[in-house]
């Protein structure tokens, strides 16, 4: 039987990983919606985050501009905010996340889209498995000026902050053909496991790869599970066993 070779991780996120950082609110998140909508900002405004772009530019703002939404993100009684907005400075959109404790509220994560990005999308909540919490899904390109890293990250929002629990990568290299470096992943989902298949490039000596991971409520993240690998994976070529796991559309490519 033939084994599979190694292939980078598809999916790495560290137990000691860190959540991403706090930071208090003066205003709602109703109210910093419309500062971003009646840029630019009122002279009294205090920006709590330096992050927050409408601090950083003057441009124009319409009403399609700004998104709003409320969401359940954890175990308590209060609803969480997710902001975006279209960011003339960036060329792309700013998204914030929001969390209420007590009567405060704080700013528990802020992304950026540069490119190939749709504002609509590259914040969403979903579960990914029946057994894992409700997670904030981020998709951005990472890529630069001859690459393109489209990366998703899934974070939990446990004791008021967020928690990286997954990481997935797609990279393409745009330089000369041969591409120096080429992958494509795709994750797909069981009841309880998730199915990350990563096909390399042609160019390459390497591969196919099919690997397994599970909910981990403990560490609050997706783990490995390899003694699960053969009821999902063909180690012979790499490639998941058809009808054991549904498609997640994950991750988003150009």
């Amino acid at each position: 039987m033939h084994k599979a070779i190694l292939f980078p991780l598809a999916a790495i996120v560290l137990h000691a990983a860190d959540p991403l950082p706090v930071v208090s609110m003066k205003t709602t998140p109703e109210e910093l919606a419309h500062v971003f909508l009646v840029k630019p900002v009122p002279p009294d405004f205090e920006c709590s985050s330096p992050l927050l772009v409408v601090c950083l530019e003057d441009g124009p703002a319409s009403e399609t501009d700004v998104t709003l939404r409320w969401i359940q993100l954890d175990g308590d009684p209060d609803m969480e905010a997710i902001l975006t907005t279209k960011s003339f400075l960036l060329g792309g959109y700013a998204g914030y996340v929001f969390d209420r404790q007590d009567t405060k509220w704080n700013q528990v994560g802020s992304f950026m889209c540069r490119r190939e990005c749709d504002g609509a999308d590259f914040i969403r909540v979903r579960k990914l498995t029946e057994d894992s919490p409700a997670l904030v899904l981020i998709y951005r390109d990472l890529g630069g000026s001859a690459s393109t890293i489209m990366r998703t990250t899934a974070y939990q929002l446990y004791e008021g902050k967020l928690w990286p629990a997954l990481e997935v990568d797609n990279f393409v290299w745009a330089g000369l053909p041969p591409p120096e470096r080429e992958w494509h992943r795709t994750v797909s989902a069981s009841q309880d496991r998730l199915v990350i298949h990563t096909v390399p490039s042609t160019s390459t000596r390497e591969r196919e790869t099919c690997e397994v991971q599970r909910w981990d409520a403990q560490g609050h993240q997706f783990v490995p599970a390899p003694a699960d690998a053969t009821k999902y994976c063909d180690p012979r070529t790499g490639k998941p066993l058809p009808g054991k796991a549904h498609t997640l559309g994950l991750p988003v490519v150009p």
